[in-house]
């Protein structure tokens, strides 16, 4: 007798298809966790770099200027070619790594636009234009956001060189922007200036160079105890914290909201201008510190309450402590404006002055996360404890 083969064919049944599905299910959903973590992972890696690059840079910078990049004159500047590096270049930190970072194109943007011997203003416009819509890979972390130009909050005219040491430009749509600041030390004095007309920034480049303007610069030193500020000169002589105690660059706090575009605090200007908590960020508490003079004259800190001369700047001491990125209302905006930060996870990544990088948690010791931002405290700290 013949078998009939039609009759062995069984098709799944409803419950064993849905039994399959659902374990398809579980094993996705113990899979994603796993696929996004690994993809966070190679993100976190890549910011890493970028800072690494940028220390790389400055490290470059050191050597050759023998100082740190300096903090610029203001953000109303854009850097210019031909005004050098340190206290008399009026762009901030990162136009004057930009040779050092193989962007000497950038960096010379005038010097191409401008081959003849008499000064073309349109031409400079010009290559103003282009410098300040020019974004770098290595400026933007890749978890928050891509590497491009991002509108204004509002049309901008900014400052340059140009043939009369001061020349306008108004900057109306879309700018590079950076994810990583310099660190201004341990209180908003990076950014002051005495400049008694109330413009809060030399108003031409005869103006910043004189010895009114070299004074004011000078002051600005005395107030500020990280590695960028307004006309700042750091050599490594003056972190005498030592190269690997003291952050030089560090990811920025940003608000969510604010990503794509343009907003009022912290992130209103062009990533080539001079000094603003656009590109100079607090390192501390908003505290100003100096350590007790102790035995034998050696200055050290042995607790808290042992700190003098400590001031407050604004009502809450925690203010400008890193932060993880989020939504902010509107009462918050002006306090998070100068805070470090990312929009990782668990914390933010920091160049050190030595050029090496680290993850620093986002609950670090407030008292230890000041004297990292201070390059002369003289605070000994257990590293292994951030």
């Amino acid at each position: 007798m013949k078998h009939n083969s039609k009759r062995d064919i069984r098709a799944f049944t409803l419950v064993e298809l849905l039994v399959v599905i659902a374990i398809i299910s579980t094993l996705i959903g113990l899979l994603l966790p796993a696929v996004n973590s690994a993809r966070e992972a190679a993100r976190n890696m890549q910011c890493k770099n970028n800072l690494r690059q940028m220390g790389a840079a400055s490290s470059a910078h050191l050597e050759r200027q023998k100082y740190f990049p300096s903090g610029g004159w203001g953000p109303k500047w854009v850097g210019y070619p031909d005004y050098g590096f340190g206290r008399t270049q009026p762009g901030g930190w990162l136009y004057s790594i930009l040779p050092y970072l193989d962007q000497e194109r950038l960096f010379n943007y005038n010097h191409l636009a401008n081959n003849s011997a008499a000064y073309d203003d349109n031409n400079a416009q010009k290559s103003v234009k282009d410098l300040v819509e020019s974004p770098l890979k290595v400026c933007n972390c890749p978890t928050r956001r891509r590497s491009q130009t991002y509108p204004l909050r509002s049309s901008q005219s900014v400052l340059y060189g140009g043939d009369t040491g001061q020349r306008t430009i108004t900057i109306a749509s879309m700018v590079a922007k950076c994810d990583y600041a310099a660190n201004g030390g341990n209180t908003t004095e990076c950014y002051w200036n005495l400049d008694t007309t109330g413009s809060g920034y030399p108003q031409n480049y005869i103006e910043g160079s004189n010895a009114t303007w070299t004074k004011n610069f000078k002051q600005v030193q005395w107030r500020s105890f990280g590695i960028c500020y307004a006309g700042s000169e750091v050599s490594s002589d003056y972190v005498r914290d030592g190269m690997t105690s003291t952050i030089l660059l560090s990811e920025k706090f940003l608000d969510k909201d604010n990503y794509q575009g343009g907003c009022e605090n912290g992130e209103d200007v062009c990533m080539y201008t001079g000094i603003s908590c656009s590109n100079v960020r607090i390192v501390g508490t908003g505290l100003k510190f100096e350590p007790q003079t102790g035995t034998n004259g050696v200055k050290s800190w042995t607790n808290m309450s042992a700190i003098k001369g400590a001031m407050a700047i604004g009502t809450n001491p925690n203010e400008y402590l890193p932060y993880q990125d989020k939504r902010l209302n509107d009462s918050e905006k002006s306090k998070f404006r100068y805070a470090m930060g990312s929009a990782h996870r668990v914390g933010f990544n920091v160049c050190m002055c030595d050029g090496s990088t680290r993850e620093i948690s986002f609950n670090i010791d407030p008292l230890i996360y000041t004297a990292l931002g201070n390059r002369e405290d003289a605070y000994n700290f257990d590293t292994t404890k951030f």
